[in-house]
C-alpha cells in the first residue's frame, strides 16, 4: 500500500512522500518517488454533484479514467517513470458556459443561452527522468502531454479542441550525507480552441452566444458563427531544501514563484483580441516529519500561497479587474502503531483565507475571510502478509468573517445567476470526508488495491444556499504486477 492516496497531509502515506518530489513537484528528485518498479494499471471514476456550488460550475461532474503507469531504474544513477491514460470528463447540467478551464480565475467565459451537458475524451502522457552527473548532482526532467476533444450535447452543439504541453527541469545537489537543495523551473503552453457554427437542429430556436468579461453584462447577440482562441501559458520557479538526519529528522520546504497568462481572441481567419489576464502568484511550504521511536511519529506542516491576477482590453489599455488571494495552513499531528498490525493517527490543524474581488467592469466589488479547522483520524491495519487496509475520516469546518459584496444597477445575469460565484465564497459549512483502501496480495500475479472516497459539504446557517449540499465520491482499482 505505498502508492495509495488518503486524506491526510502530513501522516500514513505522506511520511514517505517528505522530499522535494513531492512538496515542490521536483524532478530531480525523482529517486524519492514511493513506487516499485512494477506496472501500475488504474482505473477510477469520480462523481461530484449538488446545489452547493458556483453559478459556472456544472451541476454535477463525472470523470472515468483508466491509466498505465510504471518506472524503471535503468541503472545505478538512472531512473525513468511514464505514464499514459484516457480521461473522460462529463460536464452535466452545466447552465450556459463552454470553456473548458472556467475555473482559472480569468473573467473571459464564452458559452450559449442553452443548458445541457458536454464531455472532453482526453489523452494524457507523462514521462520523468533524472540522471546523476558528477558525484554529488541530480539532473531531473518532467514533460506532460495532454490533448482532447469537447462536445455540448445540446444545441447549437459547440466543439473545443484543448492541447496542453508542461515541461519542467530540476537540479538537485547533495551537501552532505544530511543536506540537499535543489533549484527548478516549468514552463507550460496550452490552447484551447472553440468552434461554433450553425446546427441544422437549432435554426428553428434562437440561440444566444453568451461572452462574459466580468460578472455581469456580458455580450450577447444571437448565434451564427464564432471561434474562440485562448492561448494560455505560464512559467514558474524556485528552489528546495531537504534535511535528513538520520531517522529521527526529515525537513523539506520550497518556494515556487510565476505567473499564469490567458489571452483570449475570437474570429475565424483573422481573429480579434478579446481580452488579456495575468496572474501573478508565490507558493512554499515547509513540511517536517520526526521519528520519536520506532512506533511514534509526529509531522509539522506550514504552506503560504498568495496570487493576484487582473484583467483588461490591450487594445485601449482598459483594467477590467484586479484581484488578491491568500492562504496560511498549519497542521500537525500524530501518528503510534499499537503493534505491527495496528496503526493509529491524528491530524489536525487550521488554514486562513483572505479573497478581494474587484470587478471595475461591472461595478462589482467583494471581499472575505474564512477559517477552515479540521480535523482526521486514520487506522491501518495489518490484517496478514497478503491482507492491508486502511480507513479515515475528517471534518473541514469552513467559517467565513467580514464579508462584504458591493454592487449597483446590475442586469439579471448577475441578480439571478453569477452572484452565486461570489456568495460562495461567504457561506459557512462542514465538509465531512470518508476514506476506505483495501490491498490483497494473493502471493502470485500481483497486488490488488481499491481506494473509495467519500464526502459531502453541508451548508451551516445558510442564507443563500438553504438546504443545498455537494457531494464528491470515486472509487479507484488498481493492479500492479512486475512485468519487465
Amino acid at each position: 500500500m505505498e502508492n495509495y492516496e488518503s486524506n491526510f497531509n502530513t501522516l500514513f502515506d505522506k511520511k514517505e512522500k517528505v522530499s522535494p518530489y513531492y512538496f515542490g513537484s521536483n524532478p530531480a528528485w525523482l529517486g524519492n518517488e514511493v513506487s516499485d518498479e512494477l506496472l501500475y494499471i488504474r482505473s477510477g471514476v469520480n462523481d461530484e454533484t449538488g446545489d452547493f456550488k458556483k453559478f459556472t460550475d456544472p451541476g454535477d461532474i463525472r470523470i472515468y479514467t483508466v491509466s498505465v503507469t510504471g518506472k524503471k531504474l535503468m541503472d545505478s544513477s538512472q531512473i525513468f517513470r511514464g505514464s499514459f491514460s484516457f480521461q473522460r470528463t462529463e460536464n452535466n447540467n452545466w447552465q450556459w458556459l463552454f470553456t473548458r478551464d472556467y475555473s482559472s480565475g480569468s473573467p473571459f467565459l464564452i458559452g450559449d443561452s442553452t443548458t445541457g451537458d458536454s464531455r472532453y475524451n482526453g489523452i494524457k502522457m507523462n514521462a520523468e527522468y533524472v540522471a546523476r552527473v558528477y558525484d554529488k548532482f541530480n539532473l531531473g526532467f518532467s514533460l506532460k502531454y495532454y490533448i482532447d476533444d469537447g462536445l455540448k450535447l445540446a444545441h447549437p452543439r459547440p466543439t473545443s479542441k484543448d492541447r496542453e504541453i508542461n515541461f519542467s527541469s530540476g537540479l538537485a545537489y547533495h551537501l552532505n550525507n544530511n543536506l540537499s537543495i535543489g533549484l527548478q523551473a516549468s514552463v507550460y503552453d496550452n490552447v484551447e480552441n472553440i468552434n461554433y457554427s450553425q446546427d441544422i437542429g437549432a435554426i428553428l430556436s434562437e440561440i444566444l452566444l453568451i461572452k462574459f468579461r466580468g460578472f455581469d453584462f456580458p455580450n450577447v447577440f444571437s448565434m451564427t458563427t464564432e471561434t474562440r482562441y485562448s492561448y494560455n501559458n505560464g512559467y514558474k520557479a524556485g528552489f528546495n531544501f531537504l534535511f535528513e538526519k538520520s531517522s529521527f529528522l526529515t525537513l523539506t520546504a520550497f518556494a515556487i514563484t510565476g505567473f499564469d497568462k490567458i489571452n483570449i481572441k475570437d474570429g475565424g481567419d483573422n481573429p480579434i483580441s478579446e481580452g488579456l489576464w495575468k496572474n501573478n502568484f508565490f507558493n512554499s511550504g515547509v513540511v517536517s516529519l520526526f521519528k520519536i521511536d520506532n512506533s511514534t511519529f509526529l509531522s509539522l506542516l506550514y504552506a503560504l500561497d498568495l496570487s493576484n491576477n487582473w484583467s483588461e482590453f490591450p487594445d485601449y489599455n482598459v483594467l477590467y479587474s484586479k484581484n488578491w488571494f491568500s492562504k496560511h495552513s498549519l497542521i500537525s499531528g500524530i501518528e503510534y502503531s499499537f503493534n505491527n498490525q495496528l496503526t493509529a493517527g491524528l491530524e489536525a490543524g487550521v488554514k486562513y483565507s483572505k479573497n478581494n474581488f474587484n470587478d471595475y467592469y461591472s461595478n462589482i466589488f467583494a471581499n472575505n475571510r474564512a477559517l477552515i479547522y479540521l480535523l482526521n483520524l486514520g487506522l491501518k491495519f495489518e490484517w496478514s502478509n497478503k491482507l492491508s487496509s486502511f480507513v479515515s475520516a475528517g471534518i473541514n469546518s469552513n467559517k467565513t468573517s467580514n464579508n462584504n459584496l458591493n454592487y449597483t444597477n446590475q442586469s439579471n445575469y448577475f441578480l439571478d445567476y453569477r452572484i452565486k460565484d461570489l456568495y460562495f465564497y461567504q457561506t459557512n459549512f462542514n465538509n465531512y470526508i470518508f476514506n476506505l483502501i483495501t490491498a490483497y496480495s494473493p502471493g502470485f500475479g500481483g497486488e490488488f488495491l481499491i481506494n473509495v472516497n467519500y464526502s459531502n459539504s453541508i451548508l451551516v446557517n445558510a442564507t443563500h444556499f438553504p438546504g443545498m449540499n455537494r457531494s464528491n465520491s470515486s472509487i479507484t482499482l488498481e493492479y500492479k504486477v512486475a512485468a519487465y
